[in-house]
């Protein structure tokens, strides 16, 4: 009994977090002068700031008037919503407060409800401006991926959507209750793996036989389609982003099918 409270106590707070983070995502897309610091699904003494405000904070207060560069981190945690420019997490609001004011920005700040605090700044970013950080960002992040990440030169086409197969459940996979993830969660996310492992040996030469490794990979692109049948089925998953899997997934299932196994 104890052990079901518990549970529906940490989905109950999952919940209000993934509402929360949705409602500052709406207010960010109209942000042009403010910092929105909200709390932490994880702990109450971390607050995340993402989408404008991150951008405002980092490049107009923090890189620009304090010569300051704060570690800007992805965006992973187990809500719906994501911020895809990343976020930055603060452990109270006390350093995030002094630096604005240090750096002559705040106006006021607010404190609202469910744990989301606004500093009105005194300053304001033209909305072309604010994209074109955005564009900068995102651009600077895949520079640095790019460095790690193995060259697509086999079939970059087919690495993309692998690369979107294998971070889509992945993420719908953290998103799920333990026994959704023992279940079915953690071997889809395994299996998407799996196709991407292939196609990276294939990639270095590691698979000699290309046709085999398509075959590998076509096989395990089929197996993942039994696991979303399975997350559909049992209402494991929302349907949008299940929607948006079966679409890559059906799309790479054909590709390969007529590009590489037609006749083999």
């Amino acid at each position: 009994m104890k052990e079901q409270l518990s549970k529906a106590s940490k989905q109950s707070a999952r919940q209000r977090y993934d509402k929360l983070k949705a409602e500052v995502a709406k207010l960010e897309k109209q942000n042009f002068s403010r910092i929105i610091a909200f709390r932490s699904g994880a702990s109450g003494e971390w607050y995340k700031i993402g989408g404008n405000s991150m951008l405002i904070y980092y490049y107009e207060v923090c890189q620009k008037i304090l010569n300051v560069r704060p570690n800007i981190q992805a965006d992973t945690d187990f809500s719906t919503t994501n911020f895809d420019a990343g976020v930055i997490c603060v452990r109270g609001l006390d350093v995030l407060e002094k630096r604005l004011v240090r750096a002559e920005v705040l106006k006021a700040k607010r404190v609202g409800k469910s744990g989301v605090v606004v500093f009105e700044l005194k300053i304001a970013v033209p909305e072309p401006v604010m994209k074109q950080l955005r564009d900068d960002t995102l651009e600077m992040q895949e520079q640095a991926l790019s460095v790690v990440r193995p060259k697509a030169m086999l079939d970059p086409e087919v690495y993309n959507t692998l690369r979107h197969l294998q971070k889509r459940t992945y993420e719908e996979a953290r998103k799920m209750t333990d026994y959704e993830r023992a279940y079915v969660g953690l071997e889809a996310a395994r299996t998407s793996r799996e196709m991407t492992e292939v196609y990276f040996a294939m990639n270095v030469g590691m698979e000699a036989d290309s046709a085999v490794g398509w075959r590998k990979i076509y096989a395990l692109a089929n197996k993942l389609t039994f696991l979303l049948n399975f997350m559909t089925d049992l209402k494991i998953a929302p349907v949008q982003p299940l929607a948006r899997l079966w679409d890559d997934l059906t799309s790479l299932i054909r590709y390969i099918k007529k590009n590489y196994l037609m006749g083999k």
